[in-house]
């Protein structure tokens, strides 16, 4: 990995940036009957991109174009290699009081263009509205359009009411064997309230269904492509009672049971303990930070097969540990999942790891 930067003042720039990898994964065998094995691979990848961008002002307000060409290279011992071009544009504009952009990128792969365009503003201190609009082609002649919008109306200052909507038109030939256009909408509305010792969000979702079909080897474990539609009431929280000590999580549950991978009282609980050590050093140079993370559902769906019959999803409850350790910018973690050793599956056939670990460094380097 390397980037290179020139930025002859703050309202201009340029960077170069590349980055390669390569490395050796093994071959996956399902533990449960009926599988298919993930074969090993031997996979090479680079990447090669050039960013630049203008500026009429250096605090973020006013006219800006940025802009980016790039390249990407991909291939294994199975015979696979791929690569891939893009060029890619955005012209925004911020006020103090609204906001506008426009974009577009240019492919040589599956999805060879993309525009769209945002708008936000808050002609009131208590109002907030928000829309967008999106344009992609496929190959084989499918495409995608997608119109958004979302409000919020804060109350008080501790309470506010949000909502958003989006409409979509598909019509992904390449993916979808029918070929058929489909018309999807999706909305939310609910209620935020934020304290300094407790904050929630109560909403109500609601999506659409559409053909959804799974990708590559999970094709052969998940031939169903329909998504069933759904309307489901989440609530997120979060209480810390004291600096050093917070409980968060979420509760989600869907009106049915026959979403693929949304399965019923679907919930985290986390339990975090913090300490920064201060005043001796200044904020942020040394933190300790340990959490122990409840995650349960219900029995589910997880897709569907040849026939179009449902294959179930079954419930468990996994518990989870998290450890993080700040020096400075080095950052120590290790992470410790499904410690109770259960057996379970999101993808039929496939048996998810148990007391699986991850530690490690990553360092944060800043100019």
């Amino acid at each position: 990995w390397g980037k290179l930067t020139w930025m002859p003042s703050e309202r201009a720039g340029v960077e170069l940036q590349a980055n390669a990898y390569t490395f050796d994964a093994e071959t996956i065998t399902p533990l449960g009957t009926g599988g298919v094995p993930i074969p090993g691979r031997h996979p090479h990848r680079s990447d090669l991109f050039v960013r630049a961008f203008t500026a009429t002002r250096a605090d973020g307000l006013g006219l800006r174009f940025d802009a980016l060409l790039g390249s990407s290279t991909y291939g294994d011992t199975s015979g696979l290699q791929q690569a891939e071009g893009q060029a890619a544009f955005t012209l925004s504009y911020r006020g103090s009081r609204w906001s506008a952009e426009g974009w577009g990128r240019l492919r040589d792969g599956t999805s060879p263009f993309e525009a769209g365009t945002r708008l936000a503003l808050s002609p009131l201190r208590m109002l907030t509205l928000s829309g967008s609009a999106r344009e992609r082609t496929v190959l084989g002649g499918g495409d995608m359009q997608e119109v958004t919008s979302a409000a919020e109306v804060r109350l008080l200052p501790w309470v506010a009411l949000h909502g958003d909507l989006r409409w979509r038109r598909l019509n992904d030939s390449l993916f979808v064997a029918s070929d058929s256009t489909e018309t999807v909408l999706d909305w939310s509305a609910g209620l935020g309230v934020t304290g300094r010792v407790f904050s929630f969000d109560a909403s109500l979702t609601r999506r659409g269904d559409f053909s959804a079909p799974a990708f590559g080897l999970f094709r052969a474990q998940l031939p169903g492509t329909l998504t069933a539609g759904a309307t489901a009431p989440q609530v997120s929280y979060r209480f810390q009672p004291r600096p050093w000590f917070s409980i968060s999580g979420w509760f989600r549950q869907p009106s049915t049971d026959s979403v693929q991978f949304d399965p019923p009282r679907h919930s985290i609980t986390r339990f975090t303990f913090r300490s920064m050590f201060l005043p001796h050093f200044r904020r942020g140079a040394f933190d300790l930070q340990a959490t122990f993370e409840f995650e349960g559902w219900g029995s589910g769906v997880a897709g569907r097969d040849a026939a179009g019959a449902p294959i179930a999803l079954a419930g468990h409850t996994v518990l989870n540990f998290y450890l993080q350790f700040r020096l400075v910018g080095a950052l120590i973690y290790w992470s410790l999942r499904n410690t109770q050793l259960i057996h379970y599956e999101d993808l039929p056939g496939f048996t998810l790891p148990r007391n699986l670990q991850r530690f490690g460094i990553r360092w944060e380097f800043t100019n």
